[in-house]
C-alpha cells in the first residue's frame, strides 16, 4: 500500500542512488541521476530515502534528443537545473507497488514525486497501469524493497523541456568540451 505522504517536504538536493539501484544496473534513469548528483550539492543527501523510482525506459531516454546537443548531459547551468528537475521528477519516497488493490479505484493513488509534482497511479481494466496517463511498461522490486516502474514515454513536460534546451545550446554553438566529463576524464584532471 501507498504511503500517500503528499505533504513531504520537496528536497533541495538530489538523493543518493540507493545500493540496490547500482548493484541492479538497469535502471535507464541511473546515468542522468548520477550526474545530477556530481553537479548538486551533497549536504543532506543521505536522508532522503527513495523507495520508488520511475524510469522513462530506454528508448524513451535516448529519443529524448534525436539530433543536436543533449542537455541533460551539459555542465551550463541551465542543464544543471534541468537536469536536476529530470531526476527529482522520477523520484518518491513513497512506495507504490502494482499489486496495491487502490490502484483499481476510481482515483487510483496519487503521491509526491521529489518535486512535489503529484504522481497519479492507477490500474486500468485490462490490468496495465498508468501513472499520470503514461503506461508502466514493466516493474520490479530491488533490494531493499525499492520499486522500479519502467515507463513507455517521459512524463510531464520534459520533452518539450528538452527540445527547448537543445535549441538554446545550438543557438549557444556548444561544443563536445562543454559536455560533462566522465569518472575516468576526472580522475585523469
Amino acid at each position: 500500500m501507498a504511503s500517500a505522504d503528499i505533504n513531504q517536504p520537496t528536497p533541495i538536493v538530489v538523493p543518493a542512488i540507493p545500493g540496490a539501484v547500482y548493484e541492479d544496473d538497469e535502471v535507464p534513469l541511473m546515468q542522468v541521476w548520477e550526474l545530477a548528483m556530481r553537479s548538486d550539492s551533497s549536504i543532506g543527501r543521505d536522508r532522503i530515502k527513495v523507495k520508488t523510482i520511475l524510469s522513462p525506459d530506454k528508448f524513451a531516454m535516448q529519443g529524448l534528443v534525436m539530433f543536436g546537443p543533449h542537455p541533460l548531459f551539459y555542465e551550463d547551468e541551465a542543464s544543471k537545473k534541468l537536469r536536476k528537475e529530470f531526476v527529482l521528477d522520477y523520484l518518491t519516497c513513497d512506495v507504490v507497488q502494482g499489486d496495491d488493490p487502490e490502484l483499481k479505484e476510481e482515483g487510483g493513488i496519487t503521491v509526491k514525486n521529489l518535486n512535489g509534482k503529484p504522481l497519479n497511479f492507477k490500474k486500468l481494466q485490462n490490468g496495465l497501469i498508468k501513472v499520470n496517463n503514461v503506461l508502466i511498461r514493466s516493474s520490479r522490486t530491488l533490494d531493499d524493497d525499492i520499486i522500479v516502474h519502467e515507463l513507455d514515454e517521459v512524463l510531464f513536460d520534459h520533452q518539450r523541456k528538452i527540445d527547448e534546451a537543445v535549441d538554446d545550446l545550438i543557438e549557444k554553438g556548444s561544443t563536445d568540451e562543454d559536455l560533462c566529463a566522465s569518472d575516468e576524464e576526472e580522475s585523469r584532471v
